[in-house]
């Protein structure tokens, strides 16, 4: 429902991202994997539908997707946060205003695990 509604109002349904976000989020501490799938589409649906508000608003997505980027998460979730947040990343406009943004945070949030291809 989550996915339909966010196709249907589009640009007005994105004031209402950080709090969907967080209410999927709590679903990825299930161990049931149907339950963990259908979390994942639903965010998956959502970045595909709202990137271009996403895009404008870079900041604060990156400061929701950090959480989901700790060392503390299980790796798939770090895959998942950092492949969503990669889509993003490469239809932003100034990469280097994007890539100040992202140093700024690595230095708030040492913790955050880097993601590498290498590290599956």
């Amino acid at each position: 429902m989550v996915v339909a509604t966010a196709k249907d109002l589009r640009q007005e349904f994105y004031p209402h991202y950080p709090a969907i976000l967080q209410s999927v989020v709590s679903i990825l501490a299930s161990k049931n994997a149907e339950v963990l799938e259908w979390a994942f589409h639903c965010l998956a649906h959502l970045f595909k539908l709202l990137w271009r508000c996403m895009v404008l608003n870079i900041g604060p997505v990156l400061n929701s997707l950090i959480p989901l980027l700790s060392s503390k998460r299980p790796k798939y979730i770090n895959h998942f946060a950092a492949d969503s947040f990669a889509f993003l990343a490469r239809k932003v406009r100034d990469p280097q205003a994007f890539l100040r943004l992202i140093l700024k945070e690595i230095e708030k949030e040492p913790e955050v695990s880097i993601y590498s291809p290498l590290s599956f």
